[in-house]
């Protein structure tokens, strides 16, 4: 991709709490369709007992995005990491 292509590409910019609702709109529309809780879903998948094809994937994924944006992060680091302080030796 050339960067005249990419700098069409339409960027759309969102707060943490509009990236949360548009992910909690997108989970709730599978649980509706699935007629099961995103909760079960993922231990019915994480167990072999739903195919994963790539929408059930895609919910997996989107939840999982979810559940991290709801996450606090008291450092601003990212989810799963530690921030630790280290001394240079004299």
């Amino acid at each position: 991709m050339t960067a005249k292509a990419i700098s069409r590409i339409p960027i759309r910019r969102m707060s943490r709490q509009e990236m949360i609702e548009e992910k909690q709109r997108v989970v709730n529309g599978y649980e509706r369709r699935y007629g099961m809780s995103s909760e079960e879903m993922t231990g019915r998948v994480d167990r072999d007992e739903i195919v994963p094809t790539l929408e059930v994937m895609t919910w997996y994924q989107t939840y999982d995005v979810l559940k991290s944006l709801l996450e606090p992060t008291h450092t601003g680091g990212t989810r799963g990491t530690i921030t630790k302080t280290y001394t240079i030796a004299d």
